[in-house]
């Protein structure tokens, strides 16, 4: 059998990360790329020992999509690989703030972690290659990035794998001629509206052309700019204080003593592992740390940032949807999230509301938002404080930690 230059570039990449066992999801667009990966793991799946599954994403942005949707359908069923095909309709509103390129993309790698949680996977491997390794260093460039943040693609990110990042295109066409393999073309490919389209057409062509070292250069300054943005972060990451993938909490003077250029970098790593996020979602994050009162603005993908007196905070919106809850008659102790209410004898049988606090709350004849504002509780804390009322006449009678009693006590069952 001809030894191809893919196989054994694809097998350097593989056999670093699998290991037997492994449950292994390929993002299968049935273009010539992701056909090429798939069906070189379908070829070797008993030899590495894996579990794998394919997934088609049906974005519905062309009129022929369902053409690429049936491709992939009867490539698998011939070949006897678990198919799961996601049909979407990308949000109007996501397009008009992204763009339809990044609001497909930001659409599909959540589809992705859905799936691989959905079936408890290990990786996802998506078929991008050396070719689109050169596409993303001159969009980076025209669309204007720092020397940190030219790195390009990285070849992984949690559990996304991206093994072709070596290989070439001219080396996934000699495989696909070798295995008599057709993969359905994509005509939006050729629309020149895209810039990722613009790059590969007039600048990628004239380049593979050219024989000079210029792609090992491209490459270098890849390597370099991803060497620099480990060196700095390292230096900066400091003032994280809690990292989680819902919460990001910050030492605000510390940050704020850093350079602008610093601010910039830190906060785009930050953004950058959360959601797509644009210059404009930085610039607005950084002009409410002018401000000496607590602030907070939105972020996409319903994070929140926020500045607190002395702290920074990034966190989901979900965090912050305490539900309402009654307490029955009767009732001594309420798991309520992760903490338990234990109520004693003299109120366990009277009917309570449990929720976080609402507009207009107050405690005796102060208003509940001046007492929070007076103890500089940070608004994220204000929002997630436990608030227990009287059912009939909503008056309150226990804020956690600002206005509580003997009779009610609140504990943290999470740890």
């Amino acid at each position: 059998m001809k030894n191809l230059r893919f196989n054994e570039l694809i097998s350097l990449s593989v056999d670093n990360i699998l290991y037997k066992g492994a449950t292994v999801v390929v993002a299968f667009s049935g273009g010539k790329d992701s056909l090429a990966l798939l069906d070189y793991l379908k070829c070797n799946r008993s030899i590495i020992d894996i579990n794998l599954y394919a997934l088609h994403i049906n974005h519905n942005l062309r009129v022929d999509s369902i053409n690429d949707e049936n491709f992939c359908i009867e490539y698998c069923e011939k070949n006897s690989i678990d198919l799961t095909v996601k049909s979407v309709i990308i949000d109007k509103l996501m397009i008009s703030k992204l763009g339809v390129e990044a609001a497909a993309r930001q659409t599909r790698y959540t589809l992705f972690d859905e799936y691989l949680a959905s079936i408890k996977g290990d990786f996802i491997f998506t078929a991008h290659t050396l070719d689109d390794q050169l596409e993303s260093f001159f969009i980076d460039v025209i669309t204007g990035v720092s020397i940190y943040t030219l790195g390009g693609i990285w070849e992984r990110k949690d559990k996304v794998f991206r093994p072709m990042l070596s290989i070439s295109t001219d080396d996934v066409n000699e495989y696909l001629i070798f295995h008599n393999l057709k993969p359905i073309f994509d005509s939006s490919n050729n629309d020149k509206r895209f810039i990722r389209n613009r790059v590969r057409l007039d600048i990628i062509s004239l380049i593979k052309k050219d024989k000079s070292n210029i792609v090992n250069s491209i490459l270098n300054i890849q390597r370099e700019s991803r060497e620099l943005n480990d060196i700095k972060y390292s230096m900066l990451k400091g003032a994280i204080l809690i990292e989680r993938s819902d919460y990001i909490e910050l030492d605000r003077d510390l940050f704020i003593n850093f350079d602008y250029d610093d601010k910039v970098f830190l906060l785009g790593k930050i953004f950058s592992r959360l959601f797509r996020f644009g210059r404009n979602n930085i610039e607005e994050s950084l002009k409410i740390l002018s401000s000496s009162t607590s602030r907070r603005i939105n972020l996409p993908d319903r994070y929140i940032f926020e500045s607190s007196y002395n702290k920074i905070y990034i966190y989901m919106f979900k965090i912050l949807d305490l539900p309402i809850l009654e307490k029955e008659v009767g009732i001594s102790e309420i798991l309520y999230l992760d903490k338990c209410i234990y109520f004693d004898e003299s109120i366990s049988n009277r009917k309570l509301i449990i929720s976080g606090r609402e507009s207009g709350d107050r405690v005796g004849v102060k208003k509940l938002k001046d007492i929070l504002i007076n103890k500089r509780i940070p608004l994220i804390d204000r929002d997630r404080l436990i608030v227990i009322r009287e059912f009939d006449s909503n008056k309150v009678i226990f804020v956690e930690k600002v206005f509580e009693n003997k009779m009610i006590k609140v504990v943290d069952v999470s740890l």
